[in-house]
């Protein structure tokens, strides 16, 4: 027999232990790199924005926007997962189905369609069905479990970029969710999210040492952050036509109201009384239009009326929603008088100060829900939002100001050397006569006095106007700036402009004086300003003067 050995030498002994050295150093890096991991993992955060109020039966777009939260670290392959109650209030297990649902290919990212995975939960014990994760992998490499009621619907959005390190800027998907023509009025629907990066903190597939990343683990029910949409049936609004939310009061300025209503679209009133309750300071005048038919079934003499009075109710038969913003509607005038219904001064006779007018709608109404499921009966939709729905103020002297580029001479739009021509309109209140009037304006920061152009001033006062421009000693220019003639503090780089209209009008040989529509020339002499008594029609006023943007500010 023979037998082969080999004795070590002293070297290959020193080999060996540096071999081994080698592999326990291996060992040691790993395990600390995966504990590293463990403390410094890119941390994923998501946040829902969605309407807290849909239409039953409309569209709403909700956006989920994910952030990597960490101090340092990147997350790698990153995804948002959102859960939706497709169920709703009625549906079970996915019949009957009820609540909110995902429009397919709606998702993008900067305008830009995403991938999207659309889920829905099976069967499962207890009507919760689990899914496999597209993407997210325990250390086994196993599929992620999500489990949500069977029925409802899971989506999950794949970003477009491979990673997402800390200092990047919170990225935003946006799609589009249907609320079903069969919701149930005014029970919330849920919608919920997280987040997660499919690779972990390395762009390598190495999920046994680095696994997936989620903000949250457990069934979606669990999942934060959680919003939650709620069906509506009918939406009230009132906008005020006349000029920016004001008013000169007395008959000489009839304003309106256009009172609307939308109904969700499929959904069919009946028997709606739209009513609109106006304040006890508010005359109304008359119903100019209503659409569809409908019958004005209370309205008052035209004097005004105390709480629970002054108001205009209008009966619509029925009201068809549609798609269009507005379903029904009608409009009505009205003006502001010398004294309410308590025979209180709408305005203070010696200051002239402002009044406030709050006008309320309300809307009663029976609805049969297209689900045979939810109860109906007569009257049983009510909508009466808390607080006014338009609140006007009522003035001695109102003015408007409006802006028009009159020369553009550089690029599209206000850029330096630009003309710019504003339009202010005033109205002198019925009521009221005022003497020593002036009008104050300041231009902002880089805008200066238009001096090439002459500014104009036309006045109509007891039916006669007087136009053309202004005499120059009639306007005070003040520079709040250094380089002006002179600058006065504080320097804010603006321009005062005063322009003395009583003076001016005193120049043309005319009265300093602007009366009132229903202010004679000597006054009243006593009784309360009244149209029966004497209308010399609405006493207005417009002033256009222009302006050069600066280059320098």
């Amino acid at each position: 027999m023979i037998s082969l050995f080999r004795q070590s030498s002293p070297m290959n002994s020193a080999r060996n232990h540096q071999h081994q050295s080698r592999r326990s150093r291996s060992r040691r890096l790993i395990l600390e790199s995966l504990e590293n991991r463990l403390v410094f993992a890119a941390t994923a955060s998501v946040t829902i924005s969605a309407p807290a109020e849909v239409m039953i039966g409309e569209s709403a777009q909700v956006q989920v926007t994910l952030d990597n939260v960490d101090a340092t670290d990147a997350g790698y392959g990153p995804f948002i997962d959102v859960y939706l109650a497709r169920n709703g209030a009625d549906g079970v297990a996915g019949v009957g189905t009820d609540g909110i649902s995902y429009i397919a290919d709606s998702a993008t990212y900067l305008g830009t369609p995403v991938v999207t995975s659309v889920i829905t939960f099976p069967a499962g014990p207890g009507n919760i069905g689990t899914v496999n994760h597209p993407y997210a992998v325990n250390a086994a490499n196993v599929p992620l479990q999500v489990s949500g009621p069977t029925g409802d619907q899971l989506l999950v959005f794949e970003l477009p970029f491979g990673s997402f390190t800390a200092e990047q800027p919170p990225a935003t998907i946006a799609f589009n969710t249907q609320v079903s023509t069969l919701a149930d009025l005014s029970t919330p629907l849920s919608i919920r999210s997280r987040g997660g990066f499919r690779y972990g903190n390395d762009p390598l597939d190495n999920p046994s040492t680095d696994p997936s990343l989620v903000s949250q683990v457990g069934t979606s029910a669990s999942w934060s952050p959680q919003s939650t949409v709620t069906p509506t049936l009918v939406e009230l609004s009132k906008t005020y036509l006349g000029p920016e939310d004001e008013t000169a009061t007395g008959p000489n300025f009839l304003r309106e109201y256009r009172v609307n209503v939308d109904v969700a679209s499929g959904q069919t009133l009946t028997a709606a009384d739209v009513i609109d309750l106006l304040p006890n300071n508010v005359v109304l005048v008359s119903v100019q239009s209503i659409t569809p038919t409908g019958t004005n079934t209370i309205f008052p003499t035209p004097t005004p009326a105390n709480p629970n009075g002054n108001l205009a109710v209008v009966n619509y038969p029925s009201i068809v929603g549609t798609t269009a913003i507005t379903d029904a509607t009608f409009v009505y005038s009205f003006y502001v008088p010398f004294r309410d219904a308590n025979t209180a001064f709408v305005l203070n006779p010696t200051s002239g100060d402002d009044s406030v007018s709050e006008n309320n709608v309300r809307l009663v109404a029976s609805w049969t829900p297209i689900d045979v499921r939810d109860s109906s009966a007569p009257g049983n939709v009510v909508v009466d939002a808390a607080g006014p729905e338009h609140v006007l103020t009522p003035k001695s002297i109102a003015t408007q100001k409006s802006v028009a580029l009159v020369n553009d001479t550089g690029g599209v739009g206000y850029s330096p050397g630009d003309t710019i021509e504003y339009t202010i309109l005033f109205q002198i209140s019925d009521y009221f006569a005022f003497d020593r009037l002036s009008l104050t304006d300041r231009l902002s920061d880089g805008q200066r006095l238009d001096t090439s152009f002459t500014p104009t001033l036309s006045v109509t006062e007891q039916g006669v106007t007087t136009a053309g421009a202004i005499d120059l000693s009639n306007l005070e220019v003040t520079d709040f700036f250094s380089g002006g003639a002179p600058p006065v503090a504080p320097l804010t780089g603006e321009q005062q402009l005063v322009f003395n209209l009583s003076d001016e009008l005193a120049l043309r040989g005319g009265d300093a004086i602007l009366l009132g529509g229903l202010v004679p020339s000597g006054g009243t002499t006593g009784p309360d300003p009244n149209q029966a008594n004497f209308d010399s029609g609405a006493t207005t006023g417009v002033f256009v003067f222009r302006a050069i943007v600066q280059d320098n500010f």
